[in-house]
């Protein structure tokens, strides 16, 4: 017998008339809660021990013994704990003849029952209708019992019928197991028939099938086993299945979980298609507390296309690396080590159909990084950063090492700094030093880690050093001097000559230690003056003040010409090139040509002040607003240069609008130059050549804003329940629907312009709307209006189902066109329980 229905109960009556009874602490409220003194196996004492107070028990209303029935009652807030149980309920009785604990709820003036009994036993919780529990064998049967599932708290189950044959053992009928918050309620839920539950361990099921809204579906199994323990358990992955234009049915991700450890565990996955293609997966987390946590897996598919014998025939080894690391800054406060590893196969993401990496098929980058930092506490340097890099081009094939690079940097020190009292251009010299050493290399997916990748690896050391010192003369005009001294080591130079058996130029790499030196310095002035405007009084705008910042530097970088040799570039002997032997390792290379370079800059910032007083508001203060911000026209004059000196002029802004919440950004260049008939800038003013001072090179623009109604005082709408709006009587008595329907919309607008016409101009737009709180539309589209055609288009609909999700995705045009439609459960407990189709 799998569970034992229990029979209607008859209402307890307490007789009235004067009966043979013991009243305990017949006060407001009775309480006993000395602590349980009687041994299991002597269940027989448990009378005299609860007269003897050695079994806690309590009641609100009253504590009654009646000795005709051998039977004890507990009214209102009841409860007792006994041999390691525990039971709260509205009623509590225990008849001593048959060792059983009778509890049920009692009802309040509704008819609505309260005070429902709740059993605890070895930390797990259950809530009931009634129940009857047998204090000395433990068995038990109960009616209508809710609990949550060990192990996994947000999956609750209730049981209609259910009999506890000991701690280990329940079997029940008519069960069900939800997500759901309220479980009297659920808008979901996997019936169950019949069912054995070994507590902390598994639910063995039969037949069941899925509840929805109390409409009971087609959807069942014939049996189902779920476990339920609170620590990792090995177990079996159940595989996704689907079909596929190229690889036909499949079934993907199924396999075997193993909880090696609390500290590791591994997952051990395969897929199979109908074409032979197939795939194996290893997934591994592991966990030390307050030391470090990571996860790590590997990943490959051979993946068939079309069949053997046909011209179109291929198979593809694709795979993928990943491992991903963090440390726990409460174990080493000091230094860390991070690992971010994603390196795959080119083609891993187009040509692998795993409903996991869907989202990733438009990637054309990947990105895997190792780094190591050391604060260097208790030393001149700053943070010591060991890193390594693997940059991957999908499109290209090509890959980009960076293994190791180095770097740290003295802290910035005033040597003079003590010597005075007052900050002069001695005290405010400092002095500091950084190193930045690489290690790079180029290669592709068929000598990556293999002895030739190595062969082309570039090694260099830079070093650098910035002296600098600022002072104040003319009171306000602020000077700043500095000198920069950079000396780079490579391990590897270039040497490149004629080759006359070959007739051609050949580049030779050559080992070993070679370094250049370089260093420029600098010197600025600028300053800050102000312009004010004020309007009558009474007006609107007070005033209006203009902020004015001038700027003057001057750099001087010398020739280095001595790092430069010469070469012949063709079979004319004549033809002769240069270059410099430090291109090899193309960090940073000298310098060949000399400049002196004043660089010219004029900052403006306009601000008004508003009035706000208005007869609602007599006593508001001003308001500052900002007009326009950082107007900043700039040029530079290389003084060395033997044509165009002159650089172009840049003129760039900003407007806020809105305060500020929306920012039309403005920039455009002019140059001093005339130009030829292919476009490019002659040594002749445009002036001289019949045009205007300053010819106009390019414009751009651009802004973005969002708005929403949320802060909107129009954001609600009223609808009326009945009546006229005409009629003021009827509708002062009348009620109404209040309301409110969220929406959002954001656009981004840019255009470019050049002096031969319009180069681009496109506008983006995106928005959603909150029909209810629970359904929600998006879209995200933009429009070209230089190519005179919509961009990338996608149409969203989400439905929040409370214990499920529903999505919906649409792009009608592009590349990428397709649909996809999801439902699901949310709780990662029942997570497999979903329909996820997609299609172009």
């Amino acid at each position: 017998m799998l569970a034992q229905e229990i029979p209607t109960k008859k209402p307890f009556k307490i007789p009235a008339k004067k009966i043979q009874t013991q009243e305990i602490n017949t006060k407001n409220k009775v309480n006993s809660t000395e602590k349980n003194t009687i041994p299991s196996d002597t269940t027989k004492h448990i009378k005299a021990a609860i007269l003897s107070g050695d079994v806690p028990h309590k009641a609100t209303d009253y504590i009654k013994i009646v000795k005709k029935e051998n039977k004890m009652y507990l009214y209102n807030e009841a409860k007792i704990t006994y041999n390691g149980i525990d039971i709260e309920a509205g009623l509590i009785i225990i008849d001593f003849n048959k060792d059983e604990i009778y509890a049920t709820g009692i009802k309040d003036s509704l008819g609505e029952l309260t005070q429902r009994p709740v059993f605890t036993q070895d930390g797990n919780t259950s809530t009931h209708d009634e129940m009857r529990v047998n204090y000395k064998t433990k068995k038990a049967l109960l009616h209508n019992s809710v609990s949550e599932m060990e192990g996994n708290k947000d999956l609750k189950y209730f049981l209609a019928y259910s009999k506890k044959e000991n701690d280990s053992v329940i079997f029940a009928k008519d069960a069900r197991i939800t997500t759901a918050e309220d479980i009297y309620k659920p808008e979901y839920y996997i019936h169950i028939h019949k069912m054995k539950l070994i507590p902390n361990k598994k639910i063995i099921a039969g037949y069941s099938h899925l509840v929805l809204e109390n409409v009971p579906t087609p959807l069942g199994i014939p049996f189902a086993f779920f476990p339920i323990t609170d620590t990792q358990t090995s177990g079996i992955l159940m595989p996704v299945w689907g079909d596929d234009s190229r690889y036909g049915y499949f079934l993907q991700n199924g396999g075997y979980y193993f909880a090696i450890s609390n500290y590791l565990d591994l997952a051990l996955q395969g897929s199979i298609y109908m074409n032979g293609s197939y795939g194996l997966k290893i997934n591994s987390n592991y966990k030390k507390r307050y030391h470090y946590s990571g996860r790590f897996s590997i990943d490959y598919s051979n993946m068939i296309t079309s069949e053997r014998g046909f011209p179109n025939y291929q198979v593809r080894k694709l795979y993928k690396i990943q491992w991903n690391h963090s440390p726990d800054r409460k174990s080493s406060p000091n230094s860390s080590f991070n690992a971010s590893v994603n390196y795959s196969s080119s083609q891993f993401y187009r040509d692998n159909v795993d409903v996991n990496y869907q989202a990733q098929q438009l990637n054309n980058i990947s990105t895997s990084s190792l780094n190591y930092t050391n604060n260097m506490l208790g030393t001149v340097f700053n943070p010591l950063s060991i890193n390594a890099s693997i940059n991957q081009n999908f499109n290209t094939e090509k890959i980009a090492l960076s293994l190791p690079n180095l770097s740290t940097s003295i802290k910035t020190f005033f040597p003079f700094a003590k010597l005075f009292n007052k900050k002069n251009i001695l005290s405010n010299l400092n002095l500091n030093y950084n190193l930045n050493a690489t290690n790079s290399i180029t290669t592709d997916e068929t000598h990556f880690f293999k002895a030739s990748m190595f062969e082309k690896a570039k090694t260099g050391i830079e070093q650098s050093s910035i002296i600098s010192t600022n002072f104040n003369a003319l009171k306000h005009i602020n000077f700043s001097i500095s000198g920069n001294y950079n000396e780079v080591w490579n391990l590897q130079t270039q040497r490149k000559y004629w080759d006359g058996l070959e007739n051609r130029v050949k580049t030779d790499t050559i080992s070993g230690f070679d370094a250049f030196r370089t260093y420029n310095y600098n010197v600025a002035a600028k300053t800050t003056f102000y312009g004010l405007f004020r309007f009558k009084e009474g007006k609107k705008i007070q005033a209006i003040r203009h902020a004015v910042t001038p700027s003057i530097n001057y750099t001087n970088t010398p020739s280095f010409e001595q790092y430069y040799d010469e070469y012949q570039a063709s079979i004319d002997p004549n033809d002769i090139a240069d270059y410099t032997r430090f291109a090899y390792v193309g960090k940073k290379t000298p310098g060949r040509n000399k400049t002196q370079i004043i660089n010219f800059s004029i900052n403006n910032d306009f601000e008004a002040k508003i009035n706000k007083k208005d007869s609602l508001n007599p006593d508001a203060k001003p308001e500052k607003i900002k007009l326009l911000q950082s107007l900043n026209i700039s040029t530079s004059y290389n003084i060395l240069a033997d044509s165009l000196k002159w650089r172009p002029v840049s003129i760039s802004g900003n407007i806020p609008l809105f305060k500020s919440k929306m920012n039309i950004r403005l920039s455009s260049n002019y140059s001093f130059y005339a130009k030829d008939a292919s476009g490019r800038d002659v040594n002749v003013f445009n002036h001289n050549a019949g045009g205007s001072w300053l010819r106009f090179k390019s414009f751009n623009a651009s802004t973005s804003y969002s708005f929403s109604n949320k802060n909107s005082n129009n954001s609600s709408a009223q609808f009326q329940k009945g009546g006229s709006k005409n009629n003021t009587t009827k509708q002062a008595k009348e009620s109404y629907y209040n309301f409110e329907i969220p929406w959002t919309i954001a656009f981004n607008y840019s255009i470019n312009i050049a002096d031969s016409g319009v180069t681009s101009n496109t506008l983006s737009f995106s928005g959603k709307v909150d029909l209810t709180p629970k359904w929600r539309i998006g879209y995200r589209s933009g429009y070209d209006f230089k190519g005179k055609g919509f961009s990338n288009t996608s149409f969203n609909i989400n439905r929040d189902l409370d214990s499920w999700t529903m999505h919906f995705n649409w792009t009608p045009k592009g590349y990428r066109n397709s649909w996809g439609f999801f439902i699901g459960i949310k709780s990662s407990v029942l997570s497999d329980i979903k329909w996820d189709k997609r299609g172009p």
